[in-house]
């Protein structure tokens, strides 16, 4: 009896097909990865930069002490002097996805504030610890004004973009 002349994939042309989705696979799968890592240190440096300027704006706008405290790596808290009494209390707890170095090391209750003029307490730079290809992973902070940028591993300092 002969069934006719029927055409099928052979095991060998199946492997090779799942060997070559496998690698496909595996090349997406870094490629997505470093896309996330990016995507999060990006989304923490510009919401840090966000709350870094309401802070000066609202310093100036209620003529009263408002900042940032870093905690540590990967949190820092809102911070505001609500009843004018000179040091300030805390009001939001913000936890971030990105590690963040202040002037090069892990930060450690650092409080950056904002007088009633807007004027920073102190100078630095806030940056991801895991540097990306990413177009923002650094803050400078001066007295004067916060600039968002890139950092630059062989000069070893934040380029305001």
């Amino acid at each position: 009896m002969m069934f006719g002349n029927k055409r099928a994939f052979t095991l060998v042309e199946l492997i090779v097909v799942l060997l070559i989705l496998g690698v496909l696979s595996a090349l997406a799968t870094h490629v997505f990865s470093s896309w996330v890592t990016r995507y999060n240190t990006e989304e923490d440096i510009k919401r840090l930069y966000g709350d870094l300027m309401r802070q000066r704006s609202h310093a100036i706008a209620k003529s009263r002490i408002a900042g940032i405290r870093l905690l540590d790596e990967t949190s820092y808290i809102v911070t505001e002097d609500i009843d004018d009494n000179g040091t300030t209390e805390n009001l939001t707890t913000i936890q971030m996805k990105t590690r963040i170095l202040w002037n090069g090391n892990p930060p450690s209750s650092q409080n950056i504030n904002f007088n009633t003029r807007g004027l920073a307490s102190q100078n630095g730079v806030i940056r991801a610890a895991q540097i990306t290809e990413g177009q923002y992973d650094c803050i400078v902070v001066f007295a004067t004004r916060i600039n968002m940028g890139k950092w630059n591993s062989a000069n070893n300092n934040c380029e305001a973009r």
